[in-house]
């Protein structure tokens, strides 16, 4: 399916990996947690999507670590069986696991050694919607991780989405003319 996908090169991916782990190294962060959820018709995704290349309708959480690999929480365990489809669209992620919320996530920050230092939250917002996160979740995470500082990250990937590369430029080009395809034949 890859090839009928259209693709954000990896070096596109390495670009932002890399100007977002700069970002972290300036406000101490050795960990973010995203916590993508489907408010606001899908935007409540836009920075996974940003960072992961997945989408999902249900919501999705995922770790981007200062160093290692990131996991993305995404579906249910029976939409993950035999494999997760995001194996086949996209190359950005390898590391899939169905969605088992925050004790998912305190356990993987806990194996990875991650649960005392600094962790950078990230939600939904944009330019009307400030940083917004399920009450919830963050109750369970600071109850979970309690010698862990937990702190708001999401404005680290406002400037990153705002200002496009040439790559995410050349994207939006490729979609207009999809769409002027898709209005010309309706």
């Amino acid at each position: 399916l890859l090839k009928y996908t259209p693709q954000i090169p990896s070096a596109e991916r390495n670009r932002r990996s890399d100007r977002l782990r700069k970002n972290m190294r300036m406000h101490d962060l050795g960990a973010l947690v995203f916590l993508g959820n489907d408010i606001y018709w899908g935007m409540g995704m836009a920075n996974l999507r940003y960072v992961f290349q997945v989408d999902s309708q249900i919501g999705a959480d995922a770790l981007f670590p200062m160093e290692g690999a990131p996991v993305v929480w995404n579906a249910v365990q029976h939409m993950n069986r035999p494999t997760s489809m995001y194996l086949s669209i996209q190359e950005w992620v390898t590391d899939f696991r169905p969605r088992g919320g925050i004790p998912d996530i305190v356990a993987e920050l806990r194996t990875r050694g991650l649960d005392k230092g600094r962790i950078g939250l990230v939600g939904f917002s944009n330019t009307i919607q400030p940083a917004a996160f399920l009450r919830d979740q963050v109750l369970a995470l600071e109850k979970e991780l309690p010698n862990a500082i937990l702190s708001d990250a999401t404005g680290l990937l406002q400037d990153m989405r705002l200002i496009k590369s040439e790559v995410e430029i050349d994207a939006l080009r490729e979609a207009g003319k999809i769409a002027r395809k898709v209005v010309d034949a309706m």
